[in-house]
Formats: C-alpha cells, sequence, structure tokens
C-alpha cells in the first residue's frame, strides 16, 4: 500500500458530503514485521452533540481547506 495522504488531525469530508469529520486514527496492518498503511482512516465528527466514528477508505474522502 501507499503511503498516507491524510494524518491525524486533519479535516475531511465524504465525498459525497456531509459533515467535517477529524482524521483520528491512519489504520495500518503489521505484514513482515513493519506497519503498513491498509488504505483506510477512522474519523470522528459530531451529529448534534454525540461524537461519532467510522472508518473510511481513503479513495472516498477529501481534505477540507480552510481559508484563513
Amino acid at each position: 500500500m501507499n503511503e498516507p495522504k491524510y494524518k491525524i488531525g486533519n479535516i475531511v469530508i465524504l465525498n459525497s458530503g456531509g459533515p467535517n469529520m477529524t482524521i483520528n486514527t491512519v489504520n495500518e496492518n503489521l505484514e513482515e514485521n513493519k506497519y503498513v498503511f491498509n488504505g483506510t482512516y477512522e474519523c470522528l465528527w459530531f451529529d448534534n452533540f454525540t461524537i461519532k466514528k467510522e472508518t473510511f477508505y481513503e479513495q472516498t474522502i477529501s481534505k477540507v481547506e480552510h481559508n484563513t
């Protein structure tokens, strides 16, 4: 697998839309005695006052660019 495109703390959104989410974990698998990015991220977001968590493939999310 390639190197991860995003890092912990990045703000992303599903390509199909939805709330902004924060990358919480860059998921890895142990292969041949080393950890390798497996192509997925665990993301967190709020639904009203409830925190939600789900795993998404890299191809399904995009980084949110903040204008400051």
